[in-house]
């Protein structure tokens, strides 16, 4: 606003002195025809002019920058509100929100989009500390075991026998808490990307499920790898991708009966392609599909396999739904046609096959 104003001054000064310049020149012309009278009067107008112009000059400017900044402060202060609310939040004060302007203008818009970042903020946080009481409960409980074992040996003299029984334990609780701690490390990679590429799905595919099928068997369940087909070219991490596929199967296989089938299917419409995995277990109630992806959430028992790779740990779905995130797609879970679970992948497809 200062700069506006001065540079209008100036150019005001400047068509002024124009002015007066094209009149000096008139009254030079007017004295030599009239005499010096006329000139001088003219010099007097001009030095008035430019006097009153040093005078009020500066006063205009300063009025001007003092009322623009008057009204740049009235203007800002709603501003100024919102800052000043939004720095006292804190992550102990999540949950309080700014207060929503009335008036329907660009402010009302930047409190809205704060409003709903400090929503996703709190639930984010509120999901870190139930994810750590849950890890740390699920990490504590064969340390537990493990440590009241050898207390409890150690106290008295024992057999070469009951060494080997507390060491077999110990060993078991051991192998639980390797399985944890790489399903935990698992779950923290699944959300980065490392790679991109274009690859075509029923290769990839065809390569997981075989990797799988022999863990599948164990559980007493058939795996059926997907129908041959158009082939189908997809652009990111195909490892990631596999990754999320390859927990669903498990997944499947650990909710599914025996001599039951797990179904792996590949559906492409226009610029979308799904990725299906469907079982013959109990399904997944309506009540928890909106929590089933959370970690440490454990659905209705599986069968019981006894496979570590199986072990319902409630990690496996958080570990698809992240990985299929990060790669830009989504996971829904819904009823199978033949009443188990039907969990569907959905990502974009490459338009040009190679």
């Amino acid at each position: 606003m200062v700069l506006s104003t001065a540079c209008t001054l100036v150019i005001f000064a400047c068509v002024v002195y124009v002015l007066v310049r094209a009149e000096a020149n008139e009254s030079v012309t007017s004295r030599d025809e009239e005499g010096d009278e006329a000139g001088g009067g003219a010099r007097d107008a001009r030095e008035q002019v430019l006097f009153a112009m040093l005078i009020a000059g500066p006063f205009c400017l300063a009025l001007s920058a003092a009322g623009a900044y008057v009204l740049s402060r009235r203007s800002l202060a709603p501003l100024d509100a919102v800052i000043g609310q939004a720095s006292a939040i804190t992550t102990g004060t999540l949950q309080r929100r700014l207060n929503v302007p009335v008036q329907n203008d660009e402010l009302l818009d930047l409190v809205l989009a704060l409003n709903a970042l400090f929503d996703r903020l709190n639930d984010g946080f509120d999901a870190l500390g139930s994810y750590a009481a849950s890890a740390s409960h699920e990490l504590r409980t064969p340390l537990a075991v493990v440590s009241n074992q050898l207390e409890v040996a150690l106290r008295h003299p024992r057999k070469v026998e009951e060494w080997e029984s507390i060491a077999r334990t110990s060993l078991d609780e051991m192998g639980r808490l390797s399985v944890l701690v790489e399903a935990l490390l698992e779950l923290a990679r699944a959300g980065s990307t490392t790679t991109s590429r274009q690859f075509e799905l029923r290769d990839e595919l065809d390569q997981t499920c075989s990797s799988l099928e022999a863990q599948v068997r164990a559980s007493g369940a058939q795996l059926l790898l997907p129908d041959d087909g158009e082939d189908v070219w997809l652009q990111g991490d195909s490892g990631l991708l596999m990754n999320a596929v390859r927990e669903l199967v498990r997944n499947a296989a650990h909710h599914s009966p025996k001599g039951s089938k797990v179904r792996v299917l590949v559906e492409h419409c226009r610029d979308l392609v799904a990725i299906v995995v469907e079982d013959d277990g109990p399904g997944v109630a309506t009540e928890e599909r909106s929590a089933i992806f959370a970690p440490f959430t454990r659905g209705r028992p599986g069968n019981d396999a006894g496979s570590d790779a199986l072990r319902g740990l409630g990690l496996g779905l958080a570990i698809a739904k992240r990985s299929v995130e990060a790669w830009g797609g989504t996971i829904t879970v819904d009823d199978s046609p033949d009443g188990g679970a039907r969990f569907t992948i959905l990502v974009p497809a490459v338009r040009t096959s190679l």
